[in-house]
């Protein structure tokens, strides 16, 4: 009779404890005359998204796409562009010896002064044409520098800022495939330019990311991944693709061994050249996965994966599972649960 009143105060107490409290129950047993106290620390079976992810550090670059040189040798007076700005036909560049060097259609460089002592080229072809097509008349365009040639390029500098002499010199004029991007300006006001020295560098507007990546974490790695790329200075997060994974190995200045990688990035995230980035690739990712805590997840005699579920009156049951991706605390369930079970993540006697 003493038995079969116990039993009915265990069952109380357990239905209770399942109504009162959310992190677990409190269970009486008897084992001969010892009464003990067990404490089950339970969680509900829940829905989260999950990533697997590898975080590495490196900074912002754009690919070159062309170097400007200087025509011929002057001093810069003064520099009219910066880095990141977006160049078109029109824009002065620089002032070279207090003249300035205009940005114009792409075409074979001007490479000698054009004036009316000039002897005829295909050079000077090229001049009449870019002042018939910027609305000054030169007359006949052909290989002579002729009075129509030297009143017209008289207009254009007038208009454009130039000293109307009628000398067109190496550097007046830049050919090139504009609008482009400046990546880096070569050149400081003051100092003296010769010819063939690199003046600027235009880059591509795709922004990328070049990073270096641990041996462990390059097995892991295959080009295509999709990424997020942070900058930790301002916040702000952009959308970019693994696009290159480096094959051989580097010597970093620490003396570790790393390989270098790129990953392309959309055009939403803003950032000069050499900026810091924080880029999070994602190996794999589940969306609303049923997730129970990995520490319920156990192995069963046979080596398979199992949990342990709480039921109505009290009583614990095993229950076969087929896990999936992990993150932090909490790992996917791909089978045998539906979502309404209380898995056990603890057990405590005492």
């Amino acid at each position: 009779m003493r038995r079969w009143v116990m039993r009915l105060v265990v069952a109380g107490l357990v239905i209770l404890a399942l109504v009162a409290a959310a992190w677990g129950v409190v269970v009486l047993t008897r084992d001969d005359e010892e009464v003990e106290v067990t404490t089950i620390v339970y969680e509900g079976v829940g829905r989260a998204d999950l990533r697997d992810t590898i975080v590495l550090r490196g900074s912002m670059t754009r690919d070159d796409r062309f170097t400007l040189f200087s025509a011929g040798s002057a001093r810069v007076t003064s520099i009219e562009i910066d880095i990141d700005d977006t160049l078109a036909q029109g824009d002065v560049l620089l002032h070279l010896d207090g003249r300035p060097a205009l940005a114009v259609a792409e075409a074979p460089p001007y490479w000698r002064v054009l004036d009316r002592r000039s002897p005829d080229g295909p050079d000077i072809e090229q001049l009449e044409t870019f002042l018939s097509e910027a609305g000054f008349d030169p007359g006949v365009i052909d290989e002579d520098f002729t009075t129509s040639t030297e009143n017209a390029l008289e207009d254009w500098q007038e208009e454009n800022g130039y000293t109307p002499d009628g000398i067109l010199r190496p550097t007046d004029l830049v050919p090139a495939p504009w609008p482009a991007r400046t990546g880096e300006v070569l050149v400081e006001v003051g100092g003296f330019v010769s010819p063939a020295q690199p003046l600027f560098r235009f880059v591509n507007d795709d922004l990328a990311a070049l990073v270096t990546i641990a041996p462990a974490d390059r097995t892991r790695l295959t080009e295509g991944l999709p990424a997020t790329v942070e900058i930790p200075a301002t916040g702000a997060e952009g959308e970019g693709v693994l696009s290159e994974l480096g094959e051989a190995t580097e010597v970093d200045q620490s003396g570790a061994e790393r390989y270098r990688g790129e990953v392309d990035i959309g055009e939403e995230l803003v950032a000069a050249d050499g900026t810091a980035v924080r880029v999070e690739v994602i190996l794999a990712e589940v969306l609303d996965a049923l997730v129970v805590p990995v520490a319920s997840v156990s192995l069963d005699g046979s080596g398979g994966e199992e949990v342990r579920i709480l039921t109505e009156d009290g009583t614990i049951t095993r229950v076969p599972v087929t896990t999936g991706l992990t993150e932090g605390a909490l790992v996917e369930v791909i089978d045998g649960l539906d979502g309404s079970e209380q898995v056990i993540v603890d057990v405590r006697v005492g």
